[in-house]
C-alpha cells in the first residue's frame, strides 16, 4: 500500500485540521499497517515541525521505528 509524504506545508494541505496549525507542524509522512494478509489495521505517522526534504531518510527511520516496535 503506498505511503504519504508531505514535506513541508502539509496544512495548507489539510486546512481543516486545527491540529496542524495548532501544534505548528510542517511535514508529514504516513504509512498503512497491514497484516501479513494485506489487511490495513491501522495508521503510522510521523510529523515535523520543520521542512524534511529526504523522504528515503524519513522512510528508513521508519522501517527502523516499526522494525524495533515488532
Amino acid at each position: 500500500r503506498n505511503s504519504c509524504f508531505i514535506g513541508s506545508g502539509v496544512a495548507a494541505h489539510y486546512p481543516t485540521d486545527d491540529m496542524l496549525r495548532e501544534y505548528g507542524i510542517e511535514a508529514y509522512y504516513g504509512q498503512p499497517l497491514t497484516t501479513s494478509d494485506g489487511e490495513i489495521i491501522g495508521l503510522f505517522t510521523m510529523m515535523f515541525c520543520t521542512p524534511v526534504s529526504d523522504r528515503e531518510r524519513v522512510r528508513q527511520v521508519f522501517a527502523n521505528l516499526l522494525g524495533n516496535a515488532i
